[in-house]
């Protein structure tokens, strides 16, 4: 059975109207007969292969969209020809048409049914291959979510710069990394004599550190509401950049200074709106963000538009939508969240301004749960009362969650803070929408837990040697036998003098080690092994055997996570690019992190209590990764080879040029 669609359009230097009618074959069609989920034929124009500057070819082109399925046709003097070209074959609910990147030729945005956003760049050949697009809060800009910095005095919660990362694959041929707006006294900014400067800088462990800058450009090179390229080319900086066997890491400092380009000077009264968006996965994890919704229609603007604050008719639904991963080493801890609403009255620390004060609430709730058993739902957070208020929640699962912030009306500056473990103070990565892995649970992995490794059944020599610890603390494991006495937690004995340095020797049986605090001299402590019988004794005079616990734990740990990467390598897994699930951080960086923390017998007695909490969390770090808590980032949409039909077009031309038709190839 044949589907009949009818749509009218408008195409030429006239713009000439044109009824067409396909009649196409149901087994071209997705689903044969359209189902009511299946997204209602639309069609959109733009000319996607000629500068708007030159009378070349000022033919519309047209993305004609059939049950999400979009065909591509080029307009020309001889009438509309179809434009083979592969879509990826998501199923697409809309599309928009406009210059993205400023270049003079018009760019293709679609949204899949899953909310994924896809950006077709127009060129001399017409549309480019499409590249997915992650950003913080989200990528679309005319939703009207922004992020905010503001200088002092502006009645709003000071707080000059942001920090956001962005990750691609090494293997990657190019990426582009776009800011919308940026330009301080323009849409949606406050009119304000400042700057606001862009710095791109290569930072591969993604904690602050890098200090290799790729780029820094002012505002004043940004295009007002819309988006403009910060980099797009090669990856750069690879080695500053790029962790071994991982991804490549870069930092999005933006900082509000006094007028002039990228000054770092005192700012006066100014708020500058703008987000991120990338070819690769944007994600927070510092300590604080601020947010502001924008919405022209919003009655809220009303005594705005005439002071000089311009700001776009937006999308704007009252929501943020932010997505934290939970991993099994946060489950059944506490995880606490913070905010302050910046513009709320009676804000003390941040007093705010009477337009757009918020009904502020947020929830925070598995993604396998529906919203109706969220772990927490808050109807009186800071919009209702002053300061920054914290709020704890204990994740019952390991999932994605949704924190979501509703009622957030348009004008309304929110300051809120990243989700962290009061404990360790350690924050988790969040990320805006879409979330970079939608709906699921860690991926397949090869890594297996620490008592696969202990058990007298598995094999490890193929795997060694392998080295645990660096420097003086570094343990070289050439045997199955070392391998176990680790593993099983048997440390090796106290070091002497006879015993050659990196070397792991047998364990003592019956005996423990022990930090010894000598009596009338604690500050000689140092480890020794002494027997269970004189155990009792030595603990009642101060001796302590957390440390060299502690420290046995973080070493067979290490040992398994290693003997992980060397066996999925040997079944063509690249465990080591893996993220740690609920982070941005990398398998890698958590190997290289802890083989710094490894400290010798006498160090670990000498740590304080809060290096050896430290370093307990950096083994439950291990133990997440060993039990499989990792993922990985999707990278855009699916690219399978196309396959070629013919399908029959009944064609009626009302009024207009006569319509030549080809045949395309349908990105099934």
């Amino acid at each position: 059975m044949n589907s009949s669609y009818h749509l009218e359009l408008t195409w030429g230097a006239g713009g000439l109207p044109v009824d067409v009618t396909w009649l196409v074959p149901s087994f071209l069609l997705p689903c044969g007969t359209p189902q009511p989920s299946t997204p209602k034929p639309f069609a959109t124009r733009g000319n996607f292969n000629s500068d708007k500057s030159s009378a070349s070819d000022p033919f519309d082109d047209f993305l004609v969209v059939l049950q999400g399925r979009p065909l591509y046709f080029d307009g020309s003097v001889a009438g509309l020809v179809a434009h083979p070209f592969d879509f990826g074959g998501a199923v697409y609910h809309s599309f928009s048409t406009s210059d993205v990147d400023g270049d003079g030729y018009d760019d293709a945005e679609g949204v899949d049914v899953n909310g994924n956003r896809y950006v077709f760049y127009g060129s001399p050949e017409g549309l480019q291959p499409g590249r997915q697009v992650w950003g913080f809060p989200t990528p679309d800009g005319d939703d009207g979510k922004l992020l905010t910095v503001t200088g002092p005095g502006n009645a709003t919660l000071e707080y000059k710069s942001a920090t956001l990362w962005v990750s691609f694959p090494p293997t990657t041929p190019d990426i582009s990394i776009e800011v919308f707006d940026g330009d301080v006294g323009g849409f949606n900014d406050r009119l304000e004599p400042a700057s606001v400067c862009y710095t791109l800088t290569s930072d591969k462990w993604a904690d602050g550190g890098g200090t290799d800058v790729v780029v820094e450009l002012p505002d004043s090179e940004f295009r007002d509401n819309a988006w403009t390229a910060l980099y797009r080319g090669p990856l750069p900086k690879t080695g500053s950049a790029c962790i071994t066997g991982g991804d490549c890491w870069y930092r999005i400092d933006v900082e509000l200074g006094s007028e002039g380009a990228c000054s770092s000077q005192p700012v006066s009264s100014a708020l500058n709106a703008f987000k991120v968006r990338a070819t690769g996965i944007v994600g927070y994890t510092l300590e604080e963000w601020s947010v502001i919704a924008r919405d022209a229609a919003n009655d809220v603007y009303a005594q705005r538009q005439t002071a000089g604050l311009f700001v776009p008719d937006t999308t704007y639904d009252g929501f943020f939508d932010f997505t934290i991963s939970v991993g099994q080493e946060t489950v059944g801890k506490t995880l606490r969240l913070d905010d302050d609403d910046a513009d709320y009255l009676g804000d003390a620390d941040s007093p705010g301004a009477a337009i757009g004060a918020s009904d502020l609430w947020y929830m925070f709730w598995p993604w396998s749960w529906n919203d109706q058993n969220q772990v927490l739902y808050n109807v009186d957070p800071s919009g209702n009362f002053p300061d920054r208020e914290s709020w704890d929640v204990v994740p019952p699962v390991a999932d994605n969650y949704y924190w979501t912030l509703g009622e957030v009306h348009a004008e309304n500056n929110i300051h809120v803070w990243t989700p962290y473990d009061p404990a360790s103070q350690a924050p988790l990565a969040v990320f805006g929408t879409p979330a970079p892995n939608p709906g699921q649970l860690p991926k397949k992995t090869s890594a297996v837990p620490l008592e696969f490794w202990r058990s007298e059944f598995v094999e490890i020599t193929p795997f060694l040697p392998l080295q645990v610890g660096v420097g003086g603390a570094a343990f070289l494991v050439t045997s199955e036998s070392t391998a176990l006495t680790l593993l099983r937690a048997g440390l090796p004995p106290a070091p002497t003098p006879a015993s050659a340095a990196g070397k792991v020797e047998p364990s003592q049986g019956s005996m423990v080690t022990i930090c010894h605090r000598p009596p009338g001299n604690h500050s000689k402590v140092k480890a020794i092994a002494v027997s269970q019988s004189a155990l009792p004794a030595h603990l009642a005079h101060g001796d302590d055997l957390r440390p060299p616990q502690v420290r046995a734990q973080l070493l067979a740990e290490l040992l398994t996570l290693k003997l992980n990467v060397a066996r999925a390598a040997s079944l063509g897994e690249d465990l080591p690019s893996a993220l740690r699930y609920g982070t941005i951080s990398s398998v890698s960086q958590a190997i290289e992190t802890a083989d710094e923390a490894v400290p010798t017998l006498d160090e670990a007695c000498a740590l304080p209590t809060s290096q050896l909490d430290a370093m307990e969390r950096a083994g439950a770090v291990l133990r997440s990764v060993n039990e499989g808590w990792v993922y990985r980032f999707p990278r855009g949409p699916a690219s399978g080879q196309l396959e070629m039909s013919r399908p029959s077009f009944s064609v009626s031309a009302q009024s207009g040029s006569p319509v030549v038709w080809g045949w395309p190839y349908w990105g099934l």
